[in-house]
């Protein structure tokens, strides 16, 4: 049975439907920050999104596959959600295709934006 799908979640209707396991959430947010804390400079999406991935697997792995590969989904919700590090200016854009640490937590952690 794939861990990745529940099967005693299916409506009175359609028996047959499998419901999805939720997607786990704790610690995602956190390892992307600190995956884009750890860039001394200008970095991708995709760059963040293995970076990231590498931190928490688990949380940041695609579904029924955590160890093996990363969900770029999950990343990105994480990144421009509403309440997104991108909406909250933790990181910034810096050019097509490229982020970075926002202004006033770059100076935090002792580099110049």
């Amino acid at each position: 049975m794939r861990r990745d799908l529940n099967l005693s979640q299916r409506t009175p209707d359609k028996p047959s439907i499998i419901i999805p396991r939720p997607i786990p959430r704790e610690g995602g947010r956190e390892a992307v920050w600190q995956a884009a804390l750890a860039f001394p400079r200008a970095f991708s999406f995709e760059q963040l999104v293995i970076a990231a991935w590498r931190l928490n697997k688990e949380a940041l792995g695609l579904a029924g596959y955590e160890q093996i590969y990363p969900d770029a989904h999950r990343i990105s919700n994480v990144l421009y959600g509403a309440h997104g590090l991108l909406a909250h200016g933790q990181i910034v854009r810096a050019g097509s295709g490229r982020f970075r640490v926002g202004r006033v937590l770059d100076e935090r952690r002792g580099r110049e934006a």
